[in-house]
C-alpha cells in the first residue's frame, strides 16, 4: 500500500511540473542523465535515432554471435534506420558484419532464433539485388519444407524445433513472409501461416488478447492474482505482426486474421498502459514491477505507430497513446545515447534499473522512431 501511495504522489508532482516521464531521466544516483529531445519534431526524431544507432554501433556486441537473435533483432531495426536515413556508414558497418559469416544462419536449422539474421539479409538483397545475400536463407527454408519438424508444441526441450514460445514469432515468420514475396513463391507464405496459426491457438489468450510467453506460463500468476503476460514477450508478437503484415498481401486468404490479432492487441495494450507512460515488464501487475521497460515499450510503440501509418489503426483513437510513450521512452536515451531500462535476456517479467541496455531494445527503439518520425509534424 505504501508503494503505491509513493507512485501516486510521485505521478501528480511530475503531472504539476508538465512532463509525467521525467522519471527516467534519473539514474540511481538521481542525477539528470537525460538531455536528448524527446519531441516530436522531425529533427528531434532524426537525432535521438542517430544518436541511439551510433552508441550502439561502436560498441562490442559480447558473445553474441552475429546470426542469432541478440544481435539479428538489432539488426533489423538497425538495417531499416540506415536504408530510411541513407547512413552509408551504418550501412556498411552491418552488411560487413553479415558478410563476416558468409550471409549465413545459425547453425540450428529449425530454431527460430537462428532465422532473424535472415531478416536483415533480405533488407538487403532487395537494396542490391545480389542472390549470395539470400541464398542461406532459401536453402534453409526450402531444407524445412522438405523436412517439416514432427515436433509438438510442448515447451518441454532446448532444440526449440517448432514456434513453440512466443518470441519466436518475430524471429523467422517475417523471414518466411518476405522471402515469399521476394521470389513470388507462395510455398513459405504458407507454410509461415500454417504454422502461425498453429501457435496462436496454443499461446494466445483469447479474453486478454495477449499471449503466454509458453505453456510453462498456463497456470502461473501475478503476485496480484493476474495471468503471467510477459511484455517482451508480446512486443516480440506485436513487432513480428507488423513485419508480417508489411510484406502480406493485401489480398492474402488470412490476413484478415492477423489484422484481427494486431487491433485485438492493440486495444488492450492502451487500455492498460500505466500512468507513466511505458509498459512494465508485467503488462497486468505492473506495480510489482514498477518501472517502465524500455524493450516492450518500443515494440508496442512502432506496432501502434506502425498500424496508424498504414491504415491498420484509427488514427483519432490511438494518437493520443503515441504522443505519451514516445516522449517517456525517449526519456530513457542517456545523453551520450545510450538507451536504458532494458530488460536483459529472459523469459518473465524483471525488475529494470536506467543502466540497463540490450542490443534488442536498440532494435525496436529505432523502428518504433522511423514510424514517429514518419507521422511527426
Amino acid at each position: 500500500m505504501n508503494r503505491i501511495i509513493s507512485f501516486a504522489l510521485t505521478f501528480i508532482v511530475m503531472q504539476v511540473a508538465g512532463c509525467s516521464h521525467n522519471k527516467y531521466h534519473a539514474d540511481s544516483s538521481g542525477k539528470n542523465r537525460s538531455r536528448v529531445s524527446s519531441g516530436f519534431k522531425k529533427k528531434d526524431v532524426e537525432d535521438i535515432m542517430k544518436k541511439v544507432a551510433y552508441w550502439q554501433i561502436d560498441r562490442d556486441y559480447g558473445k553474441s554471435p552475429i546470426n542469432l537473435w541478440v544481435v539479428g533483432s538489432m539488426f533489423v531495426g538497425m538495417t531499416e534506420y540506415a536504408k530510411w536515413s541513407r547512413d552509408e556508414y551504418l550501412q556498411g558497418v552491418v552488411k560487413k558484419h553479415c558478410e563476416s559469416v558468409d550471409w549465413k544462419m545459425g547453425n540450428n536449422i529449425y530454431h527460430a532464433d537462428h532465422h532473424t539474421i535472415g531478416q536483415t539479409y533480405l533488407m538487403f538483397y532487395e537494396l542490391e539485388k545480389n542472390p549470395v545475400m539470400i541464398s542461406g536463407v532459401k536453402e534453409r527454408l526450402d531444407y524445412i519444407l522438405a523436412n517439416p519438424s514432427k515436433a509438438t508444441l510442448r515447451f518441454t526441450s532446448e532444440k526449440r524445433t517448432r514456434w513453440d514460445w512466443c518470441d519466436a514469432l518475430f524471429m523467422a515468420p517475417p523471414v518466411w513472409t518476405h522471402l515469399s514475396g521476394i521470389t513470388g513463391d507462395p510455398k513459405y507464405l504458407e507454410f509461415m501461416n500454417e504454422e502461425y496459426m498453429l501457435t496462436t491457438d496454443y499461446l494466445y489468450d483469447k479474453e486478454k488478447h495477449l499471449y503466454y510467453r509458453d505453456d510453462r506460463y498456463f497456470e502461473k500468476r501475478e503476485a496480484n492474482g493476474e495471468k503471467v503476460f510477459w511484455s517482451r514477450g508480446n512486443g516480440w508478437v506485436f513487432g513480428g505482426l507488423c513485419r508480417v503484415l508489411d510484406q502480406m498481401p493485401k489480398d492474402y486468404h488470412n490476413r484478415a486474421r492477423y489484422e484481427q490479432i494486431f487491433k485485438e492487441m492493440a486495444d488492450k495494450l492502451v487500455s492498460i498502459l500505466p500512468e507513466d507512460n511505458l509498459w512494465h515488464s508485467s503488462l497486468l501487475d505492473p506495480v510489482s514491477y514498477p518501472v517502465g521497460e524500455t524493450s516492450g515499450s518500443g515494440f508496442y510503440l512502432y506496432g501502434i505507430a506502425w498500424g496508424v501509418n498504414n491504415g491498420i489503426l484509427d488514427k483519432d483513437r490511438f494518437l493520443p497513446y503515441i504522443k505519451r510513450v514516445w516522449p517517456a521512452l525517449a526519456a530513457c536515451v542517456h545523453e551520450d545515447g545510450k538507451l536504458g531500462y532494458v530488460q536483459a535476456i529472459g523469459a518473465d517479467p524483471r525488475e529494470v534499473k536506467a543502466d540497463d541496455t540490450q542490443l534488442y531494445g536498440v532494435g525496436a527503439f529505432l523502428l518504433a522512431g522511423l514510424e514517429i518520425y514518419k507521422m511527426s509534424e
